[in-house]
């Protein structure tokens, strides 16, 4: 808001305005004079004695110097900054470096650092925009105090003539599996190969290598994750049982949170992918998935994990068609099962159903696509989130038909 001791001055093209407050009707009509009056704003603001009615002879002069002066100066104060940000630009270190292509220090949703499964990994990062790299040097320590040129006590790759910044093999002794191990790098940036006016980086944030339990064996990963969802609508029905909807499958595990008085009473629950005239269904076809769990109830008021049954025909070894074996769940985890609706028939009190969903960290706000088409809209939601939930065994399989990583499957 603009008082009475306040004042706008418009810039040359009468867009941006600058605020100033003036004691004075006499300085409102001095800068009504001025289009553009940047010697007057720096005169009242720096020098108070000129506010003064008195010192009008002072201020004219205040006036004068300051305007001869202040353009010069603020071009002399332009190039230092952009002779700065050049030389700045220059000793950028490189970023975001990965291991395996995993981010040691990955975004707040995927958690914890990934586990890295090569003994001889492929490490990469990423320039400073509009550089161009000429050489670079790695190093890799056991602690983040060894990471010193001369102190690097895993390996030093010494300079290396390279422009190279993805798939840079790690050329020193294997890592060992379970370990953790830091590592860094550092890059000379020119403007061409015969260029001898490089200039070196510093060295990047140091990122930690966190190595698996085997090597060799698998592919480097991130952690499974597990997401808490709850029901998107639940149908009830006051002499049946209530069916809860998440809206969409996933590979999951449940919970439920119930209240009895009886210590005789068990809950019946049925899970499954498909519905059936307002009924879970329980004779789906194909491999559409259905379970039926009779869960005993203790007085009170309880939470209730349900223990999933494993699936002969995915985690038995050697028992598909293809002689295969399937990826099995890591303990850590435990089993899970795709279902989208949970039917709970009526006795006890369910005071809150949730599910599980397990997947590889998955940012959704990676990407996005919105069009006029709404069908082609939900196309694009369905691929994207398939992607996500079939992530649940840490490398792509066939969903839960056998569980087995097809190569065609995951390169398409």
């Amino acid at each position: 808001m603009v008082n009475e001791d306040s004042f706008l001055v418009p810039d040359q093209g009468g867009g941006e305005r600058f605020f100033c407050k003036f004691a004075s009707v006499e300085y409102r009509g001095l800068l009504s004079k001025y289009a553009y009056a940047p010697h007057v704003l720096i005169t009242y603001n720096l020098f108070p004695m000129c506010r003064k009615p008195s010192c009008s002879r002072l201020r004219t002069k205040t006036y004068g110097i300051v305007s001869l002066w202040v353009w010069p100066c603020a071009a002399l104060i332009m190039w230092i900054y952009v002779c700065g940000e050049l030389r700045a630009g220059v000793r950028k270190s490189p970023s975001r470096l990965t291991t395996d292509m995993l981010e040691s220090i990955p975004a707040p949703h995927y958690g914890q650092a990934g586990y890295v499964c090569s003994s001889r990994p492929a490490l990469g990062w990423e320039l400073p925009k509009g550089t161009m790299q000429m050489a670079y040097r790695i190093l890799v320590a056991t602690s983040m105090d060894r990471l010193r040129e001369g102190r690097a006590d895993v390996w030093d790759s010494g300079r290396r003539m390279s422009d190279q910044s993805v798939g840079v093999l790690y050329g020193g002794p294997s890592l060992k599996a379970g370990h953790r191990y830091w590592w860094t790098v550092k890059v000379w940036y020119g403007k061409g190969k015969d260029d001898s006016k490089e200039r070196a980086s510093r060295y990047a944030q140091p990122r930690e290598i966190v190595t698996a339990t085997t090597q060799d064996s698998c592919f480097s990963h991130y952690p499974l994750m597990k997401t808490r969802q709850s029901p998107v609508s639940v149908l009830r029905r006051q002499a049946q049982s209530d069916l809860y909807d998440f809206g969409t499958d996933a590979f999951a595990q449940l919970l439920l949170r119930v209240q009895t008085h009886n210590p005789a009473d068990t809950l019946r629950i049925h899970i499954g992918e498909a519905v059936r005239e307002g009924h879970v269904d329980h004779r789906p076809q194909g491999t559409v998935r259905h379970a039926t769990y009779d869960i005993p109830l203790q007085v009170g008021i309880h939470d209730y994990p349900v223990s999933l049954r494993p699936d002969g025909r995915n985690t038995a070894l050697g028992a598909n068609e293809s002689g295969v074996d399937p990826i099995l769940m890591p303990a850590s985890i435990g089993e899970v099962t795709p279902f989208r609706y949970v039917e709970v028939e009526h006795g006890a009190r369910v005071k809150a159903v949730w599910r599980d969903a397990v997947h590889e960290p998955f940012d959704d706000a990676e990407s996005h696509f919105e069009c006029s088409d709404t069908v082609l809209n939900q196309v694009w939601n369905l691929c994207k989130y398939s992607i996500k939930a079939t992530s649940f065994a840490g490398i792509y399989v066939d969903g839960d038909r056998e569980r087995i990583p097809y190569e065609a499957d995951a390169l398409v």
